[in-house]
């Protein structure tokens, strides 16, 4: 019983992180940043909220 709990807990929370790097892919479509950028964010984590800090720059 705790073991299916375990699992529908980690089913949950791939469900969000993929709901959450899919919100950050279509924010990042909307700022017009090339879809390497975009993979690299995913990867390296990056939150929505951090783009304009940590990937603006480096596009220029």
């Amino acid at each position: 019983m705790a073991r299916n709990a375990m699992e529908r807990r980690q089913r949950l929370d791939a469900g969000r992180l993929r709901m959450r790097s899919e919100e950050s892919r279509r924010q990042a479509i909307r700022l017009g940043l090339p879809e390497f950028v975009v993979r690299l964010a995913a990867a390296a984590k990056v939150k929505p909220a951090m783009w304009n800090e940590r990937v603006m720059h480096r596009c220029d």
